[in-house]
Order: structure tokens, then C-alpha cells, then sequence
């Protein structure tokens, strides 16, 4: 299927490495123009220039989507410089060591919650009032296929990604009427730098665990995140949709 997003704007955070910067090449491939975000300012620089070296239109900029002041900034920067924002892949996360939920400590409590949580939060504040001035649009959240799950020693983490989840399906809710889809993935293990860190050992036990019997992959993440912007994905809304190689089965 071929999807045209020429002259349409896609933001997305976390755009530095992994799914994220798999994605904001997706979106370039699409012919969108790309605005990245990413904390590490290099890293976004890096995807951008990748994105520039293959004929597209990218900008970045370094961003804490914790900070809300600064998500702010970026969003109106976005519509400054290329014109508006069509699509939003609010991706930028945080992991966390497995630990059981009375062993969690509180500043890890508190740094999931702030970036993974609070993050899509502020993301959503900035793009939703964009979106409803321009008269519609479409936002992907990053979840987790542990929102659906109890995996034990991941309380902290699933509970961060399940928020996200419901934050996805009343912000859907809320903007139906604006024009504006708001959907959740919920990416099963996906081969990522964050995923390459694992042993080996643990790594073939998480592929073993798939149904499919292997890991994903980021472009396989990204792919399906401008379907998802697409209008072939035109009457979705408020879905958790699991990409998890059947995971969830």
C-alpha cells in the first residue's frame, strides 16, 4: 500500500535512535516533512541528517518532553518551521531494572512517571490545541504490550505504559468531534539499543516466548505507525492495538 504525506507534518519523540528514529524515516520515506525531538541532542541530529541525506525535509531540536514548558516550545517551533503538525508518535520513554512492587525505589517511581507518563501528557497538551486549529490530525502513543499483562517485576514500568493507554482512549474520546484520532501500540519485544543491552541468554528467552518465534523490529514498529496516520487507518480510534508477534495470545 502506498501512503503520500506529502506536505504533511509529522512530529516524533524519542526520534534519536530505535523505533522512534525508525519511525521519523518512515514518515520522510511517506514524503511528510519531520520534525524530531529527542533529549539527546545529537542522536536527533544524527536521524535528521539521515533524513536530509535521502531528500527529505527534517528538523530537530533537543528536548525533555517532562518539561512542559519545553514541549510547548517545540510544538510551535514545529508549526513555525514546517507549517503545522499533521501527526504526532509520542514515543520518548524510560525503562526500568525488574524489581518486585514493594522493592521499587522512589526516585525510579518518579522518573518513569515524569518521562513516560507525564511526558505523552505534555506532548498531548501542545499537539491536541495544534491539531484542533488545523482542523484535524492523528497522534500515536507508545505503550507497551506489559499494559496488558501482568509480568512480575515490571509493575512499574506497566503501570507508567497502561496510563498512557486509557490517557490515549479518553483523549480519543475527547477530540473525535475535531477530527483527530488518538491511538495507543503496544509494541511486544522489539529488537532496540535498550533491548540490545539484555544478555544473549535473555534475549532467546524473550524470542521464545513470541508465538512468531522471534523479536520484532523497529521498522516493523514504524510501519505500523504511519498506517495508523494513515487514512487506510481512517475509522480507528482509541485502540490499544498489540504488535507483539502474538504475544497476547
Amino acid at each position: 500500500m502506498q501512503i503520500d504525506f506529502s506536505h504533511r507534518v509529522a512530529l516524533v519523540t524519542g526520534a534519536g535512535s530505535g523505533i522512534g528514529e525508525a519511525t521519523a524515516l518512515a514518515f520522510a520515506a511517506a514524503g511528510a516533512k519531520v520534525m524530531i525531538l529527542d533529549v539527546d541532542g545529537e542522536a536527533g541530529e544524527r536521524t535528521a541528517q539521515r533524513i536530509l541525506e535521502q531528500g527529505g525535509i527534517a528538523e530537530s531540536l533537543q528536548v525533555d518532553v517532562g518539561d512542559r514548558r519545553a514541549v510547548e516550545a517545540a510544538v510551535q517551533r514545529t508549526v513555525d518551521l514546517l507549517g503545522g503538525v499533521d501527526f504526532a508518535f509520542n514515543n520518548a520513554g524510560v525503562g526500568s531494572p525488574r524489581r518486585a512492587v514493594a522493592e521499587m525505589v522512589g526516585e525510579e517511581l518518579d522518573e518513569l512517571l515524569r518521562v513516560n507518563l507525564k511526558g505523552v501528557w505534555n506532548c498531548l497538551c501542545a499537539e491536541l490545541p495544534a491539531m484542533v486549529a488545523a482542523g484535524g490530525g492523528a497522534i500515536v502513543n507508545t505503550s507497551s504490550a506489559t499494559a496488558l499483562q501482568a509480568i512480575p517485576g515490571m509493575s512499574c514500568y506497566a503501570v507508567s505504559k497502561a496510563a498512557v493507554l486509557h490517557l490515549s482512549q479518553v483523549a480519543a474520546a475527547e477530540y473525535a468531534g475535531h477530527g483527530i484520532r488518538v491511538n495507543a501500540l503496544c509494541p511486544g519485544p522489539i529488537r532496540t539499543p535498550m533491548l540490545d543491552r539484555m544478555p544473549r541468554e535473555r534475549l532467546d528467552q524473550l524470542a521464545a516466548g513470541v508465538p512468531m518465534g522471534r523479536l520484532g523490529s523497529a521498522d516493523e514498529i514504524a510501519q505500523t505507525v504511519v498506517w495508523l496516520c494513515s487514512e487506510a487507518a481512517g475509522y480507528l480510534t482509541g485502540v490499544a492495538l498489540p504488535v507483539d508477534g502474538g504475544e497476547q495470545l
